[in-house]
């Protein structure tokens, strides 16, 4: 009996499927038939409409759009697969894929170029803004802010206008350049009046609610949050109800409303399955953990970063994966799993140089001071703590004052010039601006004070000690482990040799060398011995060094070298002096002779270019990484 039942089953599955089959196929045909015999302007006209459709998800409109564009080159409509490509791109960043929306916009960037349309230009330079920002190229990332509101101001299209300050205010709070993102902002909201558009509008309070997040004003990004989410409702804007249900998750959980938190994710995640948007889900689990972080639920917190952390890492989302990386490394010291917490850390602070933002920085500091408290190494805790209150007071609250009361001031004027229907909300954004200052300066004095109860602790348990003080300013520029010269140190004495090379006309070699395979070194014996492999490295570089040259561990088992009034014949002598004396080095634990190499990467400074000692190390990063690639065990010059 089952056995027909199964197959009854088995047949009416079949058909449904075939149905299924046929229905799907027929849309698409249809979809396709039904721009047969139509124009190129008539087809622009449909993009228009797609582009401010806000019922179906970006996936349903990139699908459309491939139908689109293979229509317009099959008609060799160069205007129209110029207007559905550019669109496709867009709608390829909006969900984080940005490998294909970058690969699509180098193919028709040239294109765009070449037109007149300089609506297509600004919009894809616009995508490469948010290309850049999360591949964390600061300089590059600057260039684009100026060069984008330089375009802004001129351009006849307000609205256009309008999405470059949206665009680049969003990025500038991204950097934590948050007076700068909140005056890019306040030039979007005022077009958005200007031209009465209340879509745009509502996208443009969002953002200014994500900046009240990040200076951590969260009451004020909760009324945003809530005035986007009713317009979206109202439009039944599934895909914009999500971003919004993520925003309002994360600002509820700064605020302590934890319960409210979760039940804002979990309606989110609710709208993706009925959507089916597999893009979105992994975002309202990240603030799922966060919540666990914020709650204490470390076990919890770190099942579900460990989950999410593939999608993000397949979407190459660096700052996405800085947060979720650093949200592990909390779980972890949280529940006193140091040695997790120790391994992960290198990962962090590498991510940390693409988003070298000074709360960034106090954030993984926090995070080694913590870690190495839990490992009872309370003076590298205290030099840590002695570094973020040094962050703290670099940023002077006179500077956020005037920036703030810059804001006031503009918007002051906007309000007098614009007696209209939006008055109120003007007045509102008024109050919320001059509320958000003095919480500012309430922040910055809440910050300092902890920082001295801070150092007030640490002095008291470092009480004993005190005797070694002047040990511990020198062990500030020795690194804990191998007793050579620190990150700090040999950056400090390479900014000295690049300066005197600039006054003396003495060359300089640049060199950065990383151990080869040093996480399977340690996977296989043990970070003991991968601790003691450091140690034999660092002795064979300071017997191989002359007295003038100098080096440090530059992080993990990546090491800086200095060589002085060299020139690369001298610098490749002291390399091999360096390579024989570590193959010499007796590592217990290994084979004698052991079979630990290292590559590098060697870079010339003679006093021309580069322009930066920044940009002289990047040059020698290269040069390491076409070492590793081309096989490894080798220097390249």
């Amino acid at each position: 009996m089952s056995r027909i039942f199964s197959n009854k089953y088995r047949l009416r599955l079949s058909l449904f499927l075939l149905f299924l089959s046929f229905v799907f196929s027929a849309g698409l045909v249809h979809g396709a038939d039904s721009f047969q015999g139509k124009t190129e302007k008539e087809l622009e006209t449909h993009l228009e409409v797609l582009m401010a459709d806000s019922q179906k998800t970006p996936l349903d409109i990139i699908d459309e759009l491939d139908m689109l564009i293979a229509l317009s080159q099959e008609s060799e409509w160069q205007s129209a697969y110029l207007s559905a490509a550019t669109l496709k791109v867009e709608k390829l960043a909006s969900i984080n894929k940005f490998p294909q929306a970058e690969a699509l916009l180098s193919l028709i960037y040239p294109n765009a170029l070449a037109t007149e349309n300089e609506t297509l230009q600004v919009r894809l330079d616009l995508v490469k803004l948010r290309i850049i920002e999360q591949d964390g190229q600061t300089k590059a990332l600057y260039d684009q802010f100026n060069t984008l509101l330089d375009t802004a101001k001129r351009l006849p299209n307000q609205r256009l206008a309008g999405s470059v300050y949206l665009a680049v205010g969003r990025a500038q709070s991204k950097v934590t350049d948050y007076a700068n993102a909140l005056d890019s902002l306040l030039k979007a909201y005022q077009i958005a009046e200007r031209i009465d558009d209340l879509s745009f509008l509502d996208v443009v309070m969002n953002a200014i609610g994500n900046v009240n997040v990040r200076m951590r004003n969260f009451d004020d990004a909760i009324l945003y949050y809530q005035r986007s989410l009713k317009n979206s409702q109202l439009k039944d804007a599934k895909y914009t109800q999500i971003v919004t249900l993520y925003n309002i998750g994360q600002a509820q959980t700064g605020n302590q409303d934890y319960e409210g938190a979760r039940q804002s994710f979990n309606e989110g995640l609710k709208i993706c399955e009925e959507i089916g948007d597999t893009n979105s889900a992994p975002w309202l689990r990240r603030g799922l953990a966060d919540l666990a972080i914020a709650e204490g639920n470390w076990d919890q917190a770190i099942d579900i970063y460990k989950t999410i952390l593939p999608d993000f890492e397949k979407s190459s989302r660096k700052q996405a994966i800085f947060n979720i990386v650093n949200g592990l490394l909390t779980a972890y010291i949280g529940i006193g799993d140091a040695e997790s917490a120790k391994t992960l850390m290198p990962r962090s602070e590498k991510l940390l140089e693409s988003f070298p933002g000074r709360d960034n920085k106090i954030r993984v500091n926090l995070l080694k001071a913590r870690l190495s408290a839990l490992e009872n190494n309370f003076e590298q805790a205290y030099e840590l703590i002695t570094d973020n209150t040094a962050l703290i007071y670099a940023d002077h609250e006179e500077k956020i004052k005037k920036e703030i009361n810059k804001l006031s001031i503009q918007l002051d004027v906007e309000t007098q010039k614009n007696e209209n229907r939006r008055l109120i909300q003007k007045a509102e954004f008024q109050q919320l601006v001059i509320a958000q200052k003095e919480k500012q300066e309430w922040l910055w004095g809440l910050i300092i004070a902890l920082a001295l109860v801070l150092l007030i602790i640490i002095g008291f348990a470092l009480y004993r000690q005190i005797l070694l003080r002047n040990d511990f300013k020198a062990m500030a520029h020795r690194d804990h482990l191998t007793k050579s010269p620190n990150r700090r140190a040999i950056l400090s004495f390479a900014k000295r040799s690049y300066k005197s090379v600039r006054k003396l006309n003495n060359p300089i070699s640049i060199c950065l060398l990383d151990l080869d395979k040093f996480k399977n070194l340690n996977d296989t014996y043990g970070h003991d011995l991968g601790d003691t492999v450091l140690v034999a490295f660092a002795e064979a570089c300071k017997k191989s060094l002359r007295p003038e040259d100098g080096y440090g561990r530059y992080g993990g088992e990546e090491w800086l070298l200095v060589i002085t009034n060299s020139n690369e014949e001298i610098a490749q002598t002291v390399l091999d002096r360096i390579k024989s004396n570590f193959a010499k080095a007796i590592i217990e634990g290994l084979p004698n002779p052991h079979n630990v190499t290292f590559s590098g990467g060697v870079e010339q400074f003679d006093g021309r270019r580069p322009e930066s000692l920044d940009a002289l190390i990047a040059l020698a990063d290269e040069k390491l990484y076409l070492a590793k690639e081309s096989g490894r065990n080798k220097i390249v010059y």
